[in-house]
């Protein structure tokens, strides 16, 4: 609720300081024409350039005392206060005004309509608008919305309690709130205690208790009516007080019983949507349209609704959230087909395609339009792999065309079209038509140029360059890189797990998504002299990437595990790292 639209603040003030300026001016001129009948107009002169001298002006030192809370009507800790029509004046003692409510003022428990507050001359006045609950303590806080008037000094975190029963309410409940990813603390967020104990609560009904986290990710209620709670944290961009898309939030197992003795911790994550759509189309020409997605999907694909086309007429691929379609020799027709996902259809896509002589000439021209390049600019000779990475699909390269040098010598390029199966596998996995893999060996030290010439290699639509293509590309000298092997030991609960080597500062560099065996040693290749830390993900539904929290599964955020030092890498050593995650 925006209570920036319902505040109502009175500025008679203001119009008093006007008319007091009017009357100042008034009397001023009165006496000019008094002095200017009797002295005469020489005298008056003398007077003028009297008044005209330079001079500077004398004043006391800037105010700086905030003001100062004099009374309120009720007092604090009132009893028994009406429960209708509730009215609340604050005094002062000097002029104040009140900004930034919208920003500031917290009242619980939580108000669905917000009151009107005014400020007057010396004196502050809050009128609830709503029947206020019975037997239930309530507490203002005001921030440091209170000003004077002359200064803008604050009156900070001003706050005020009073009861509709016969006691004060003393309960208290607090914690932290820590974003799950990094475990650090995050600050200004909403905790909300909710009265219902649906599971929908925190997306359709409004909180029954309030409060922000401070900078070190800290909250504290006090003054709370015993009885049991839902609570939920949330970011709350919108500032509705519920749960939406795109917001992150965190939620307990177990419900809040007040009188609570137990401090909580809240893991704050980014739930994505359960609900999959194309979120943009972005055709790059006849032919080749990219769908962006709202999320990244390995395992999506399509399926023609109207017939089976070969794939050398319809085909498609994935790259991250993005799902690239290609056609060819379909004209002047509409193509509809679904987009699925296991079993479930999520979207259904439709194309236009043109006609057989506009389709081929902007086939020709725009299809030229091609370029490559690595997927790093530096690599290891072993353990590592030159990618190249196409605009556009490529269906075939001819090796005749193409060279591979370093030193002034040339080599005949190898390729693959087909991942690496390091592990053995038995299915042969393959790449995307527009990523290709280098497999010639290479040498430590070496600055290498793939040339391509003139007809190297052959698009989709049975386009070659017509340009000539150098990509550069160097290996590092072996006694520049290292390699970290870090010998496990995790809980047996954990089955898949993500190891990460990070920086200290938490920044991943690189990692492994591994089953648990009997003996787990992962190695990192090709690593940079410097200091590394690590952290591993229990891969609980074995994605191969962190999986935020799920409401409606009520599972919480993927467990992460830190190392707790940072160890250092000198150029050119082989470092032996041993984590046993069961120690904490």
């Amino acid at each position: 609720m925006d209570f920036s639209k319902t505040l109502r603040i009175n500025s008679n003030h203001y119009q008093m300081d006007i008319r007091l300026k009017k009357d100042i001016l008034l009397t001023f001129a009165f006496v000019f024409m008094r002095v200017f009948q009797y002295i005469g107009i020489g005298a008056l002169g003398l007077l003028l350039m009297a008044c005209a001298q330079i001079g500077t002006l004398s004043g006391g030192e800037k105010d700086k005392t905030p003001p100062k809370l004099l009374q309120s009507l009720p007092k604090d800790s009132s009893l028994n206060v009406a429960t209708q029509n509730t009215k609340i004046v604050f005094y002062f003692d000097e002029m104040v005004d009140v900004k930034n409510l919208s920003q500031n003022l917290l009242i619980n428990p939580f108000l669905t309509e917000a009151p009107d507050v005014m400020a007057l001359g010396k004196k502050v006045t809050l009128r609830f608008n709503q029947k206020l609950q019975d037997s239930t303590t309530y507490q203002i806080n005001f921030g440091n919305s209170v000003v004077d008037i002359h200064e803008g000094n604050q009156h900070k975190n001003l706050s005020y309690l009073f009861s509709t029963g016969a006691v004060i309410d003393t309960n208290s409940w607090g914690g932290m709130v820590l974003w799950a990813q990094t475990q650090k603390p995050a600050s200004n967020v909403w905790v909300a205690l909710f009265t219902s104990l649906s599971d929908t609560a925190v997306t359709r009904t409004h909180p029954e208790y309030l409060i922000k986290t401070d900078s070190l990710g800290s909250f504290y209620f006090s003054n709370l009516k015993a009885g049991t709670y839902q609570a939920f944290a949330l970011t709350d961009k919108n500032n509705n007080h519920n749960y939406d898309p795109g917001e992150g939030y965190a939620f307990l197992n177990h419900k809040i019983t007040v009188p609570a003795y137990v401090k909580d911790t809240f893991l704050l994550s980014i739930p994505k949507t359960e609900k999959v759509f194309v979120k943009r189309k972005t055709p790059m020409f006849p032919g080749f349209i990219k769908y962006k997605l709202n999320d990244t999907l390995p395992n999506i694909y399509i399926i023609p609704l109207e017939k089976n086309y070969g794939t050398d007429t319809l085909t498609y691929e994935t790259n991250d959230d993005e799902l690239n379609v290609y056609y060819n020799h379909i004209y002047d027709r509409s193509i509809k087909f679904e987009l699925k996902k296991d079993t479930l259809s999520f979207d259904t896509i439709s194309i236009q395609t043109p006609k057989k002589n506009v389709m081929d000439s902007l086939v020709k021209k725009y299809s030229r339009r091609m370029n490559i390049n690595t997927n790093k600019p530096s690599y290891g000779v072993t353990h590592d792999d030159v990618y190249l990475i196409f605009n556009v699909p490529i269906v075939s390269i001819d090796t005749s065309k193409c060279s591979l040098w370093h030193d002034s010598i040339p080599e005949k390029v190898q390729y693959s079209t087909e991942n690496v199966n390091t592990e053995g596998r038995l299915v042969t996995t393959y790449l995307p038509l527009y990523k290709k893999r280098i497999c010639n060996p290479l040498q430590a030290a070496k600055e290498y140029k793939l040339i391509f010439l003139p007809g190297g290699f052959t698009n989709y639509w049975g386009v070659s360059n017509t340009d000539t293509f150098n990509i550069l590309f160097k290996t590092y000298p072996e006694k520049s890189i290292s390699t970290i092997k870090v010998k496990l030991r995790v809980p047996p609960t954990i089955k898949n797990y993500i190891l990460q080597l990070t920086t200290p500062t938490g920044k991943v560099i690189t990692d492994q998504a591994l089953e648990v065996k009997k003996e787990n040693e992962v190695a990192f290749y090709n690593i940079q002299a410097g200091n590394y830390s690590l952290q591993l993900i229990d891969d609980k539904d074995g994605n191969q990437k962190f999986s935020p929290a799920n409401l409606r599964l009520r599972t919480q955020p993927e467990p992460i595990y830190f190392y707790k030092e940072s160890f250092k890498v000198p150029a050119g050593w082989d470092i032996e790292q041993e984590w046993d995650i069961n120690k904490k």
